[in-house]
């Protein structure tokens, strides 16, 4: 799969990639301030659905 990413401003990051599913993924990085809010959508039997989700990145 292809993955596109951008800087939009000095440390916080636009990635973005479709599943092989067909699953479409975008994460909003900060590494600033290590959060990243992740928007993907997907089929199911009703249709498209959109989920918007919010996380702290930890370093490992």
């Amino acid at each position: 799969m292809d993955l596109h990413a951008t800087e939009i401003t000095p440390g916080v990051f636009l990635v973005g990639w479709v599943e092989t599913s067909g699953m479409t993924v975008t994460h909003a990085m900060n590494l600033d301030t290590a959060t990243v809010h992740a928007f993907w959508t997907y089929e199911t039997p009703d249709g498209r659905v959109a989920e918007l989700h919010t996380a702290h990145l930890k370093e490992l």
